[in-house]
């Protein structure tokens, strides 16, 4: 049978004979070779296309490398190099940056290539803020495993602080670090180890404190090793240091633990001291005198902050004691009870001009006229020299904000701050209408004085505006923003409203307008800003 007859009977049931066996054999041998021979010249192409790949490759390399080697970053100067890293560095203000990590500017810039590794382990600034927070250890460890693995993470911090520490050389240091606790269970066979270990941390950063500049402290108990932190500050000059911010939670303190009285630190000009009890009863919780110790071992403050627990109902009137001289203190906050009689009148504040005011109600024992009696005398020795007053009025009864306004004569800006949440049913006092309504009228005393006649700055924070509100405060722009402004009087021409909620009441410029306030030159802002400006 011919070729072409054979390929005919492809994918039929035809049986072929012994003759068309021969050919179809010599068929499948020729199509054999053929592919054959396709599969060596295939195996030939790919060998040629793998070898040009590789050549292309190393080509590609080469350009990448070419680039590198002429990268615009390469030709950067490393004095501007080292100011870029040095801005991507975290500070004490932000919380949430990068810690001692692999992910730190300086530990990233050192993996870059042998230059950037060289210039950033050669720059001692890029190592100068220790940022270190041991994490909290448990109740109880059920498994040696746990309380081994903590331990294990606690020593990472250690030799962190260590490393940090040799890199800066001799710069000047900023240190911040947090304790998130650690309340030891008598017999724990992991207690001495977890106590060895964050102790190992402390003394890391106890043994650079010559270089100390900055420090911030966040510890949620103390023990004898935190607390050997604050107990350098009475003990040991510290020359460089200039701003120390401190807040720690009493919870746990041993008997034979005491704070500081004093602070022997010629170049500090900020003081923080957030020093909160758990308990009154304890004999480690900041006082006035306490206060008032450490102020006059630092003549040269320039702003400070305390949290005041003085339970103590006498006045400080200390025989012998002579007045505290701050000759440079600008600023000065004041939270917890109202400080005791005799406490302002210790102090000498030429320069202050700042007071920011953020107190709770005292001890039920205490009175409430000993309490606002204390407030007043705060004013009367302090309020003359006012600019600026932040004031959380809502501890104070109205009789004592009527008092401490009559002490502002020379305040320009004042901010009411109002923290409570006041339910429906109530009507409460309003400090804030209170201040509203006396700035708007002459005072009720039969003169001419007007209260804080210098205003031209005021502040509302409040979670919530209402109609009364709003009125008091359309009242007291219109008063207080004239065209025919009374001598001696400022005009009020700065008011900023801050809220938790969105304003939905009525249009206050176009009130304003209508009350024939000039609203082209004043400044009227409603913000929604309330939990940036309010803490708690």
């Amino acid at each position: 049978m011919a070729h072409s007859q054979l390929l005919g009977r492809i994918g039929t049931n035809y049986v072929p004979d012994a003759e068309e066996v021969a050919v179809l054999k010599s068929l499948v041998r020729i199509r054999e070779d053929t592919i054959q021979s396709m599969d060596t010249r295939i195996q030939e192409l790919q060998d040629e296309l793998a070898s040009l790949n590789l050549k292309r490759a190393r080509h590609i390399q080469a350009v990448e490398d070419y680039r590198a080697l002429n990268s615009p970053i390469k030709q950067i100067p490393d004095d501007i190099l080292t100011n870029i890293l040095l801005s991507l560095l975290p500070n004490l203000q932000t919380e949430n940056g990068p810690k001692m990590s692999s992910k730190h500017p300086a530990v990233v810039a050192s993996h870059v290539s042998r230059g950037w590794r060289s210039l950033a382990l050669g720059t001692p600034l890029l190592w100068s803020f220790i940022d270190v927070e041991i994490p909290m250890a448990p109740y109880t460890f059920s498994l040696p495993s746990e309380w081994l693995e903590y331990v294990a993470r606690v020593q990472e911090y250690k030799d962190a602080v260590e490393a940090w520490i040799s890199r800066s050389a001799e710069c000047p240091l900023a240190i911040r670090m947090v304790d998130r606790g650690f309340s030891p269970i008598e017999g724990s066979p992991s207690v001495a180890a977890v106590i060895k270990a964050r102790k190992e941390v402390v003394d890391a950063i106890l043994a650079c404190s010559g270089r100390w500049k900055c420090v911030c402290f966040n510890f949620l108990s103390v023990s004898e090793a935190t607390v050997d932190l604050f107990r350098l500050l009475e003990a040991t000059p510290l020359p460089l240091l200039e701003s120390v911010d401190a807040d720690l939670f009493l919870s746990v303190v041993p008997r034979n633990v005491q704070l500081p009285m004093s602070v022997i630190c010629p170049a500090l000009t900020e003081l923080t001291l957030d020093i909160t009890p758990e308990s009154f009863d304890q004999p480690n919780y900041p006082s006035s005198r306490h206060i008032l110790h450490i102020l006059r071992s630092s003549p040269n403050l320039i702003r400070c902050s305390f949290h005041v627990y003085d339970y103590d109902p006498r006045p400080v009137t200390e025989a012998g004691w002579e007045v505290v001289q701050m000759a440079h203190l600008e600023a000065l906050e004041l939270r917890g009870f109202p400080p005791p009689l005799g406490f302002a009148s210790h102090l000498a504040l030429p320069s202050l001009h700042t007071l920011i005011i953020r107190l709770i109600e005292g001890p039920e024992d205490l009175g409430l006229d000993v309490a606002d009696e204390r407030v007043c005398e705060l004013f009367r020795s302090l309020g003359g020299s006012l600019t600026s007053l932040v004031l959380y009025h809502e501890p104070l009864a109205q009789t004592t904000i009527l008092r401490c306004l009559g002490s502002l004569q020379n305040l320009t800006h004042l901010r009411l701050v109002s923290i409570r949440v006041p339910y429906d049913h109530e009507s409460p006092e309003r400090g804030d209408i209170l201040v509203m309504d006396r700035l708007s009228r002459r005072a009720d005393t039969g003169g001419s004085e007007w209260y804080c006649p210098k205003l031209e700055g005021l502040d509302i924070v409040i979670r919530v505006m209402d109609d009364t509100l709003e009125e008091a405060l359309v009242e007291l722009v219109a008063a207080r923003y004239q065209t025919a402004q009374p001598v001696g009087v400022a005009r009020l021409s700065d008011v900023r409203v801050t809220l938790k909620k969105a304003w939905t009441g009525g249009d206050i410029v176009q009130e304003l307008q209508e009350r024939g306030v000039d609203t082209d030159n004043f400044n009227l802002e409603i913000s929604e800003s309330y939990d940036q400006l309010v803490s708690f």
